[in-house]
């Protein structure tokens, strides 16, 4: 889980920083549910967490999907789809 701090770290791989460059708002949607779901404890965000793999989940935003992995209070995003 992430701490409550004003910090969030994201890293992007080369394949999902293409991504959200061409879809901005994909990026600011889940930056937004990120802070909302760690910090607030919102419960109205899709995000579930992947069968048979540690800290591994999923995230839809309306037609994409967000895989990403939770390392202490690092986000790494693995893949944004359509």
């Amino acid at each position: 889980m992430i701490e409550n701090t004003e910090k969030i770290v994201i890293d992007l791989n080369i394949v999902s920083e293409r991504f959200f460059n061409e879809h901005r708002e994909v990026y600011d949607k889940f930056i937004d549910n990120i802070k909302r779901y760690y910090y607030n404890d919102s419960e109205n965000i899709d995000i579930k967490a992947i069968k048979n793999y540690k800290n591994l989940y999923r995230m839809k935003i309306e037609n994409c999907i967000v895989i990403y992995l939770l390392i202490e209070d690092e986000i790494r995003v693995i893949n944004a789809i359509i």
